[in-house]
């Protein structure tokens, strides 16, 4: 077979691919473009060939585009980039394969993956926000690995780096105030044993000294033998709303006191004043 009857057949090869292609020489101009792609890029391949793809589609949301096919000239190493085509207001993946002379590109449209991933992004960043001004951050323990998934917002609460904190149940206890560490133990290996739903309040002492008032609330997950696979709850910072209830029992306590006559020192001992 001559090298005009293989290109032909390669042609003819390309335009039976059901996705888009194209081709590029090394002064990115079209030397190929297959009917996909002509319909995909809204031009016949006759507009296209020999013409240099950077000036054809200028666009500024084509750069990541643009500078994956460089990099993969200049690497010799294919590359994949998500870019957003304006044209037809779609999501598209590229594929660069590289050659000393030119390079091939495979189009593959990724939008309906892409608006999910997106969507569930948003998502993520408006849950986020919510937990910051609730105060409230999720976790998840994985009982049978002994790992511990936390929010970005239970980091913030507990005052812990995560690239330093170690994700297990007994780095999450090291936290907890030494006072009320058994009583919390105690609670979680209950629910462990009897499943359900289980809910308490704790003390933790930040790694800066702080010390804050928590109230947690999860429920276990077990398989269909009942064995248990994982708990599962939230955590808010009830710090001051504890602080608030206690000056305004104080203040209860001090009317009382006035009323019947006694002795505010003696009121405020009953709190822990000085």
């Amino acid at each position: 077979m001559g090298r005009s009857e293989h290109e032909s057949a390669s042609s003819r090869a390309f335009e039976r691919i059901a996705e888009a292609y194209v081709a590029l020489d090394a002064d990115w101009r079209y030397t190929y473009v297959n009917a996909t792609a002509a319909a995909f890029l809204g031009r016949s391949a006759g507009e296209l060939l020999g013409k240099q793809v950077w000036t054809e589609f200028p666009d500024e949301a084509a750069r990541p585009f643009r500078e994956a096919c460089e990099r993969a000239m200049a690497e010799q190493e294919p590359r994949t980039v998500e870019v957003w085509f304006a044209p037809l207001g779609r999501w598209f993946a590229s594929t660069v394969y590289p050659a000393p002379d030119g390079l091939t590109i495979h189009f593959q449209d990724i939008d309906r993956r892409k608006r999910e991933e997106l969507r569930l992004q948003s998502q993520q960043r408006l849950m986020e926000q919510a937990q910051q001004l609730a105060q409230v951050g999720n976790w998840s323990w994985d009982v049978v690995s002994n790992r511990v998934a936390w929010s970005d917002e239970l980091y913030r609460i507990y005052g812990v780096d995560p690239a330093r904190h170690a994700a297990t149940f007994d780095a999450y206890l090291a936290l907890v105030h030494a006072d009320d560490r058994a009583r919390v133990r105690g609670i979680v290996e209950q629910v462990l044993h009897d499943g359900g739903e289980f809910e308490f309040e704790e003390r933790i002492l930040r790694p800066d000294g702080e010390e804050r008032v928590l109230y947690s609330r999860g429920m276990v997950e077990a398989d269909a033998d009942g064995r248990v696979l994982r708990l599962l709850g939230a955590c808010q910072d009830i710090t001051e709303r504890k602080r608030d209830e206690r000056m305004a029992a104080c203040q209860h306590e001090i009317l009382l006191g006035i009323a019947a006559q006694r002795p505010l020192a003696e009121i405020l001992a009953g709190f822990g004043q000085p």
